[in-house]
């Protein structure tokens, strides 16, 4: 999966309880990304983040530096997974993606 133009080799992070570093990889549209995270700590987090039964997730600010520049993407977690070691999330890019 190829990162919309600008953002190429950035660096991601977002406040998930705290700061968290995230690897990120984007759909071939950059309207959809899926970003792991290597702290098992943050899924309680992710689970506060929820809103009712309809399972979908309040949205998140992920912050993209590349560059010298940064750009803000609002995202919503729809799915997490977690691994050992690590916890896999899948976004929405909702907006501040590809221009």
């Amino acid at each position: 999966m190829a990162e919309p133009r600008g953002l190429e080799g950035a660096e991601f992070e977002a406040d998930i309880g705290g700061p968290r570093r995230l690897e990120c990889a984007f759909s071939g549209d950059g309207r959809s990304l899926r970003a792991t995270v290597r702290d098992e700590s943050v899924l309680p987090h992710l689970t506060a983040l929820m809103l009712g039964p309809s399972r979908e997730y309040a949205p998140v600010r992920v912050v993209a530096r590349a560059r010298g520049a940064e750009r803000v993407l609002e995202c919503r977690v729809t799915g997490s997974v977690q691994r050992p070691g690590s916890v896999e999330i899948s976004m929405e890019v909702l907006g501040g993606g590809p221009n």
